[in-house]
């Protein structure tokens, strides 16, 4: 009995370990006019997490944030992007965003993202498309 006891709780573990947490990592280059769309095509809802930005170069690239729902689905946002915040990257260093994460006091909240909706990252004029790259990190929540 001590046995099937044991058995059946470490079944019940394992089961529950694989219920963790999911991550889904999307690398982008801008278009050349600096932006950056980024389709959640992975999931029912995610949520962004980080937006990690290498800048090559020396210069530094202001970016704005903004939410684009998908226009055939949500048809009262036809034509509708709405801004979430900023940020900034210096060149020569890779500088993580922090997105959805209320216990940092530094994050940018956004909320989750239905499938096909998009998070657009449009960088300032001033650096060259080719020299950026942004990196994304999804948590997955369905």
């Amino acid at each position: 009995m001590k046995k099937a006891m044991m058995m059946i709780l470490m079944v019940g573990l394992m089961a529950f370990g694989a219920f963790g947490e999911k991550y889904v990592t999307r690398a982008y280059q801008p278009d050349t006019n600096n932006v950056v769309t980024a389709t959640q095509n992975f999931a029912k809802l995610a949520e962004p997490v980080l937006i990690y930005t290498e800048l090559t170069g020396t210069t530094t690239n202001a970016v704005t944030i903004t939410y684009t729902p998908d226009l055939a689905t949500n048809a009262t946002d036809y034509a509708t992007s709405y801004r979430i915040g900023t940020f900034s990257t210096v060149g020569g260093a890779e500088a993580p965003v922090v997105l959805n994460t209320p216990e940092n006091t530094n994050s940018i909240a956004t909320g989750a993202i239905p499938r096909n909706d998009a998070l657009v990252c449009t960088g300032a004029g001033g650096t060259a498309y080719t020299n950026v790259l942004y990196r994304m990190v999804w948590r997955v929540l369905d």
